[in-house]
């Protein structure tokens, strides 16, 4: 199955903060908007079966732009949701504890252990939530999945940085497994500046 993922667009937490709302709900701005209706456009897009989406608020509006512009099914995938930062969903609301677990997640690569200090989902839950997931549709030819950039990294993207609303390319089977990618490391020929 050809399969193409893409980052939700730009989102804005604002109103989720001001009503107390997890950060899931976080919807998109006027230009994740205006990202979404632009990759709606690119031709890759246009002979694909499906399009499936994480539950979270700004892939599913991302996901749902897509698929009035190309005409596509729309099916709702909760394995697909970003990283949990809070396992323990009692911090959620603090962006500061947040924070600090994300920093923490990518200084452990995303393998947790005894000395962890921040209750986030590892790497290993990730995948074994994801890849099979992924696999109840390996019987389309062509699948746009829209998720979050922790999820697609875990399907072997590698770049630091990825822009809302790009299009990452693979192969993916029934045979297909979690390669140890080492997606949280900078690779030493990139040019670092500004990380």
């Amino acid at each position: 199955m050809k399969l193409l993922m893409i980052r939700h667009g730009e989102p804005c937490y604002a109103n989720v903060k001001d009503l107390q709302l997890l950060s899931y709900l976080g919807e998109l701005t006027p230009q994740g908007i205006a990202q979404a209706e632009t990759v709606a456009k690119d031709e890759r897009l246009q002979d694909a079966d499906v399009i499936i989406s994480s539950p979270f608020t700004r892939a599913l509006q991302t996901a749902a732009i897509i698929s009035r512009e190309t005409q596509k099914p729309l099916i709702v995938e909760p394995a697909f949701h970003e990283i949990l930062l809070d396992t323990s969903h009692k911090y959620t609301l603090y962006e500061e504890y947040i924070d600090r677990s994300y920093k923490d997640f990518i200084a452990h690569s995303g393998v947790r252990n005894d000395f962890t200090p921040y209750k986030w989902e590892s790497l290993e839950h990730i995948v074994s939530r994801a890849y099979p997931a992924m696999k109840k549709y390996v019987n389309y030819n062509k699948v746009i999945v829209v998720a979050h950039a922790t999820l697609i990294r875990s399907f072997g993207y590698d770049e630091l940085r990825m822009p809302h609303c790009q299009i990452f390319e693979r192969e993916f089977d029934e045979n297909s497994k979690y390669e140890n990618y080492e997606l949280w490391q900078p690779n030493k020929k990139r040019n670092t500046k500004n990380i």
